[in-house]
C-alpha cells in the first residue's frame, strides 16, 4: 500500500513536532493534551509598536469596538435565522474547519490539506494575539508574556495581560482590548480577499496546478481568518466576544453581568451546538 504523499509529509512533520516538544520539554508547560511556551520574546518589538504610532492604534482601537458590536448582532442574528431554518429543514450554517489530506466539504465540516490548514491558522492567530498586546501597551497594560501554544494538533498563539491592569483600565479601553483581535481578523480576511481578486485578474488562463494551488491556499486563509473572528466576537464566555459583552452589562448592571453573560454564554453555546449535531448526524 503507497501513502499519500501529503500523508506521509503530515506524518513527517508530527514526528518532527513531537521530537521538537520532547528536546524543548523543560521550557514547556505540559498539561494533558495541552503544550504551551511562554517567553519574554518580542515584548520590545511590541513596545516598538505601541509607542511609534499611538493614534493610530487608539483610531483602530475604537473602530474595534465599533466593528465589535455590529460583529455581536450580525452573529447573534445569523445563529438564530440559521438555527430557525434547520428547524424547519433547512441547511445548519455552522462547519468546523479541520485539517485534511485534501479540499473537500462534508455536512458540518470543510476540510483543507493540513499544511495549508495551518499556514491559515497562523495568519489568523498571530496579527490577532499581536493586535491585543499592541493596543494593551499602548494604554500602558503590562503584557506579562507572550507565547505559542499547542491543544492537542491544533495550534495557537496568545498574550498574557497583567489581568489586574486590565480590569482597572477605563471601560472603552477594556472593550478596545477585547474586540481588536476579531476586528484585525476581519481586516486580515480583507487584505487577503483583496489579494485573490487581484491575482484572479492577473493570472493567466488557464491556471496552472501551483496557480491553483495558491488561489485555494488564498481562499482558505480568508475562510478561517473570517469565521474565526466573526466566531470568537459572539458574547460566549471567555471567548473575546464573551469578555466585551460582560463588561458593557457590567457597566448599567454590576450585580447582574455575571449571571447575564453565563445565560448568554449558555444559549449561544446550545445554538451552535444544536447547528453542528443537526449537520454532522444529519438528524434534521
Amino acid at each position: 500500500m503507497v501513502l499519500d504523499a501529503s500523508i506521509t509529509a503530515f506524518f513527517i512533520f508530527v514526528v518532527l513536532l513531537l521530537g521538537v516538544i520532547y528536546y524543548k520539554r523543560r521550557s514547556l508547560i505540559i498539561s494533558g493534551v495541552m503544550v504551551m511556551y511562554k517567553t519574554q520574546r518580542g515584548k520590545e518589538y511590541i513596545d516598538s509598536l505601541a509607542k511609534r504610532h499611538p493614534r493610530f492604534w487608539h483610531h483602530f482601537g475604537t473602530l474595534g469596538v465599533a466593528a465589535g458590536v455590529l460583529a455581536i448582532i450580525f452573529m447573534v442574528y445569523v445563529l438564530l435565522n440559521t438555527t430557525i431554518g434547520v428547524i424547519q429543514g433547512g441547511a445548519p450554517g455552522v462547519a468546523l474547519v479541520l485539517p485534511g489530506s485534501g479540499y473537500s466539504t462534508t455536512p458540518g465540516a470543510i476540510f483543507f490539506p493540513w499544511y495549508v490548514w495551518i499556514l491559515a491558522v497562523g495568519i489568523m492567530f498571530i496579527p490577532h494575539e499581536l493586535s491585543h498586546a499592541v493596543i494593551c501597551r499602548r494604554y500602558g497594560i503590562k503584557v506579562k508574556s507572550v507565547g505559542l501554544l499547542l491543544l492537542a494538533i491544533f495550534p495557537g498563539a496568545f498574550v498574557e495581560p497583567d489581568e489586574k491592569q486590565l480590569k482597572r483600565a477605563k471601560l472603552f479601553t477594556r472593550l478596545r482590548v477585547y474586540a481588536v483581535g476579531s476586528f484585525t481578523n476581519i481586516v486580515t480576511a480583507g487584505a487577503f480577499y483583496l489579494l485573490l481578486i487581484a491575482m484572479l485578474l492577473v493570472i493567466p488562463r488557464p491556471f496552472s496546478p501551483v496557480s491553483v494551488e495558491i488561489l485555494n491556499s488564498i481562499k482558505a486563509i480568508v475562510l478561517v481568518t473570517l469565521g474565526v473572528g466573526l466566531f470568537n466576537a459572539l458574547p460566549i464566555y471567555p471567548l473575546d466576544g464573551g469578555k466585551f459583552f460582560h463588561d458593557i452589562v457590567e457597566k448599567y448592571s454590576p450585580k447582574g453581568a455575571k449571571g447575564i453573560t453565563l445565560s448568554m454564554s449558555l444559549f449561544l453555546v446550545l445554538i451552535v451546538v444544536f447547528n453542528l449535531s443537526s449537520a454532522l448526524l444529519g438528524t434534521f
